[in-house]
């Protein structure tokens, strides 16, 4: 394990997002070291320290010279392959592989020349009229992100000789093939299966130029054209051919709504990108809440969203967890966690309602007058969403509480409440003092329910953090304690290095020497544990 971290990369890579994205690498003059990609952005940054000893020269150099590491996180695998290979093309760190490293990256090659054009992956690109696009870092990603490209535009990846010839006369052509009995990919919906001469070379070329324009970022003409083709294979009855082109473009909808990354998109326009995605999201939902707040750019930007979540086994530990969200952003500095005190038992409901109760008394009056502003300032700041995790039960237990303090608090909170199973979106009705349940729709890839997910889970990570800490806590008394030669500080980086006595008890002996700096006692560490 690496251990002489700078504060703010150790900073950095302690409040690192698990989700995907691009991580960049910086040194203290802000010069870009190393751009990488992750599914997981918080484990994949944090191996190059604790896989140090493992690392190969070129990383170990990287390692030691990084000050900080940038986070940008998107929504899926795919997004961040291409997000990286844009980043590495307009930085050319010192510490990633060449672009023109044709071992390391790999391109999308169209044979476009030929009658029916083949699609496959190739290490180089060569100056042979053939359409190459990338290139791209990893083989795996792009494999996966043109397997599902392929249910969408079928095409053919062999190398058998299927062309277009001559017939009897000079009007009349057909299609030859060598191998006209179709493969695995025709019958999983992967190919059209040129071979077997059922296909038209227009048909078939259209698929493989749709493909083209695919990489080439061009969505919307091929939309468009989808949807005009779909409205003359209706007028001439074509109703099955209609169907298909029907589903193809809800595939490529599926793939390309509301996603940021192009050819041209690099780091700084994904930022402004994210930025306005974002600003989008909160327009969504101040509207379909039907909430009075100011949708110009700077209001949204400070738009405040709070989210609870309570994390527990069977009442033990119980914590409750508040996170912060100003513009669709985390505002990290706000969140805070509360230890349950009242509730041994599991009752979700009752500890939402401390938790609740418990934050809500920093925006009464009374509380500004005590002159505790400065102490609990993110506790004086109105939330203008409340987001509970949870559905109709979970909400209406809170909600109790809100009209318990609304006569203290000088604006009524709005709240919602997030099911997990449908991801749908609940706002309570006071009908009369009859509390009834209003049911919010949103599409599943929109802005608003991205911003509503991302809070929500960001809840359930920093709950669950807490809850850990609080359990490694408990058992750090009965283990940590008996071992002779480890005191506070020590068992705090052990659990800070491992995470938990289960980490500790899997660590390597040299792993758990370089945190105590003392063979005999990593020796009885791993005795006692055992």
């Amino acid at each position: 394990m690496y251990n002489n971290i700078p504060q703010e990369l150790l900073s950095d890579l302690n409040n690192a997002p698990k989700v995907p994205g691009v991580y960049i690498f910086r040194d203290e003059s802000e010069v870009v070291l190393y751009v990488g990609k992750a599914v997981n952005l918080y484990n994949r940054s944090r191996s190059y320290f604790a896989n140090y000893r493992r690392l190969d020269p070129r990383l170990k150099n990287m390692v030691e010279l990084a000050a900080s590491v940038e986070y940008l996180t998107v929504t899926n695998e795919v997004e961040a392959l291409l997000l990286e290979s844009n980043v590495i093309k307009k930085y050319l760190p010192k510490y990633n592989i060449a672009l023109t490293d044709d071992k390391s990256y790999i391109w999308v090659k169209v044979v476009s020349e030929i009658d029916f054009p083949i699609v496959s992956i190739v290490y180089s690109k060569k100056n042979d009229n053939a359409d190459y696009f990338g290139p791209f870092p990893g083989r795996g990603p792009i494999r996966r992100m043109l397997r599902q490209l392929r249910k969408t535009f079928p095409y053919r990846s062999c190398n058998r000789i299927i062309e277009e010839r001559e017939g009897d006369t000079p009007t009349k052509k057909f299609i030859y093939s060598n191998d006209q009995k179709p493969c695995l990919y025709y019958h999983i919906g992967m190919c059209s299966a040129p071979c077997t001469t059922k296909v038209e070379k227009s048909e078939y070329r259209s698929q493989v130029n749709s493909l083209k324009r695919f990489f080439r970022s061009e969505h919307a003409d091929i939309k468009k054209d989808m949807l005009d083709g779909i409205k003359s294979l209706s007028a001439e009855q074509k109703y099955e051919k209609a169907a298909e082109l029907r589903d193809q473009l809800r595939d490529l909808e599926y793939l390309t709504k509301f996603s940021l990354i192009t050819e041209d998109v690099d780091d700084e326009i994904f930022k402004q990108k994210t930025l306005s995605f974002k600003l989008e999201g909160l327009k969504q939902l101040i509207e379909r809440l039907q909430l009075t707040y100011p949708t110009d750019e700077e209001s949204l930007k400070n738009f405040r969203i709070e989210c609870y979540d309570i994390s527990n086994i069977q009442g033990t530990n119980a914590v409750a967890s508040m996170v912060v969200s100003k513009g669709g952003t985390p505002f990290k500095k706000d969140y805070r966690k509360f230890k349950i005190k009242q509730k041994e038992t599991p009752d979700d409901f009752a500890m939402l309602q401390e938790a609740l109760d418990r934050r809500l008394k920093y925006l009464t009056d009374e509380y500004k007058s005590e002159n505790n502003k400065e102490k609990n300032s993110s506790f004086t700041e109105y939330p203008n969403l409340i987001v509970i995790d949870g559905g109709k039960g979970q909400l209406s237990s809170v909600y109790e509480i809100l009209k318990k303090w609304n006569s203290s608090l000088s604006a009524n909170i709005p709240v919602i409440g997030l099911a997990k199973r449908e991801e749908e979106v609940f706002a309570p009705i006071d009908n009369s003092g009859k509390l009834g349940f209003k049911l919010v729709r949103f599409g599943q890839r929109t802005p608003a329910l991205r911003i509503l997910q991302g809070v929500r889970d960001e809840a359930h990570r920093f709950g669950l953090g807490y809850h850990r800490l609080l359990r490694s806590k408990q058992m750090t008394y009965s283990k940590l304690d008996l071992i002779p030669g480890v005191g506070e500080v020590t068992k705090k980086n052990l659990l800070l290095a491992f995470g938990s006595v289960e980490g500790i008890k899997k660590a390597k002996l040299e792993d758990l020497e370089a945190i105590v700096r003392n063979r005999s006692t990593a020796l009885k560490i791993k005795k006692i544990l055992v």
